[in-house]
């Protein structure tokens, strides 16, 4: 008896839980950092060459950009990387900087997996300072911040979204 209660209870605990945590990572309604409508902060990527490294200072101002925060690991970053590769097109004029705190080797292996040196507005590279997940407060990954013409935080999604979502939120600024 006390068996199959037990089955029960872990049932009925997947039946919930399971939708609720496949709604989260779905979730595409921008959530609040307190960082809106403030300039990116100066931070360095380690580049995929080991040897080199990307400052925000460089991004160049009247255009806007995306910022992907990602762990290799991460099924969901990965369908997001999936996601805005499909898009491409769409994204042509937009510069990505695409960042991570997985171990180098790792993020090495996403870059190369999905070839991102075939796309000459990706800048992919290691957050050595950490500087993405706790200035923005990353509760979660993949995180992806919308930034305007002037380099100001326009609007962030933590989980899987549309690359329409994407386009969406970055189109009024180009």
């Amino acid at each position: 008896m006390k068996r199959s209660k037990a089955k029960f209870s872990i049932k009925l605990l997947c039946i919930l839980l399971i939708p609720t945590l496949q709604l989260g990572c779905y979730y595409s309604i921008a959530e609040k950092t307190g960082k809106e409508g403030m300039v990116i902060p100066s931070f360095k990527l380690l580049l995929v060459d080991s040897i080199n490294y990307f400052d925000t200072r460089d991004i160049a101002k009247g255009k806007p950009f995306v910022i992907f925060y990602y762990r290799s690991n991460c099924p969901y970053s990965r369908a997001l990387m999936d996601e805005i590769i499909k898009n491409m097109a769409s994204f042509k004029n937009y510069q990505f900087i695409i960042a991570t705190r997985s171990p180098f080797n790792q993020m090495k292996s996403f870059y190369t997996h999905f070839k991102l040196n075939k796309y000459k507005n990706f800048i992919a590279g290691l957050d050595i300072e950490n500087v993405v997940p706790e200035y923005y407060n990353v509760k979660g990954v993949p995180f992806t911040a919308i930034f305007d013409n002037d380099k100001k935080l326009v609007c962030s999604f933590t989980g899987r979204i549309d690359g329409k979502v994407i386009l969406n939120s970055i189109n009024p600024y180009k």
